[in-house]
């Protein structure tokens, strides 16, 4: 076994310390995630060796030890194949190996063709093998390669909510955003998911942040008709009136699809109905062009006009 520091353990003080005096039988992987702050390295990189040398596996009992030697590993040599084993066993769910894996212990950060192995694990929503991963230590904003995808805006753009969750708990960055693409938050938008929408916004997301045409968030999910999200977008105080690099603003997406609901939302918030785009078409004149009453109406009723505030 190659090692760097080794330091004894005396396990009555420190069990006393841990309060397991009365609860001998925690496992070694217990010990070895409260070493973790103690010593800067995850369990999968300590070894612990019991008093006749023998190393302890982390599903063992510490019952019946009096001394340890804890032993800090190195990251070994890792092969393409060896990285390519862990990136496929991520993708594929495959716990057991994956922990085989990283016990080696095994870089949990090499990609294979862009991609990391907590990348494939959040696209494909396997959660467990995201929580290993990030147990070691995995980069959470590891990014693929073509387009610079996290595996937060992955976890996001397929709507897995406990996987997003876990990385922006482990300070994924919630609003980076793919090369010449949306970020999280508007990939969450656009295909309504709801409950990801809502992590997003309560962990801060930007909800002004752009895509590369100057869409928002708020811009999306008028377009699509997404209502409750576009409650909790104006909840967090998305700019209303915020228009794309055409001047199209979110109330002019909802005339343009006639969604009456969304325009009364959207007016209720004091979204400015006069607010032309770039060839002078406002939202009143897209309302009379498609001939929709409901909204037609409420555009025509709705008495707050911003330019006298």
């Amino acid at each position: 076994m190659s090692g760097g520091s080794i330091a004894a353990l005396p396990l009555r003080e420190l069990s006393d310390a841990l309060g397991w005096s009365e609860h001998p039988d925690h496992p070694v992987r217990s010990l070895k995630r409260h070493l973790e702050c103690r010593c800067g390295q995850t369990r999968f990189r300590q070894r612990l060796l019991s008093e006749d040398g023998a190393t302890l596996q982390d599903d063992d009992a510490l019952d019946g030890h009096t001394e340890l030697q804890l032993v800090l590993l190195e990251f070994g040599q890792t092969s393409q194949d060896k990285a390519a084993e862990l990136v496929f066993a991520a993708s594929n769910n495959d716990a057991s190996l994956v922990e085989v894996l990283l016990q080696r212990p095994q870089d949990p950060n090499l990609s294979v063709r862009g991609r990391t192995p907590l990348f494939c694990a959040a696209y494909h929503g396997r959660l467990d093998i995201v929580r290993l991963l990030l147990e070691a230590s995995a980069e959470t904003d590891g990014a693929r390669c073509d387009d610079g995808a996290t595996p937060l805006f992955v976890a996001c753009q397929f709507g897995h909510l406990e996987i997003a969750r876990l990385l922006l708990d482990a300070k994924a960055d919630q609003d980076r955003d793919v090369k010449d693409g949306p970020t999280p938050l508007i990939i969450a938008c656009q295909s309504n998911y709801v409950e990801v929408v809502r992590l997003l916004l309560a962990e801060r997301a930007d909800s002004n942040k752009t895509d590369p045409i100057g869409g928002t968030p708020l811009s999306m999910a008028s377009a699509l008709g997404y209502i409750e999200i576009i409650r909790l977008l104006l909840e967090a105080n998305a700019d209303k009136d915020k228009a794309q690099r055409d001047g199209l603003t979110p109330l002019f997406f909802a005339c343009q699809g006639s969604d009456a609901e969304v325009v009364r939302v959207l007016l209720e918030a004091r979204a400015d109905k006069n607010k032309a785009c770039q060839n002078g078409v406002s939202p009143l004149s897209m309302a009379r062009t498609k001939q929709h009453e409901d909204v037609l109406r409420l555009l025509l009723e709705f008495t707050h006009d911003v330019s006298n505030e």
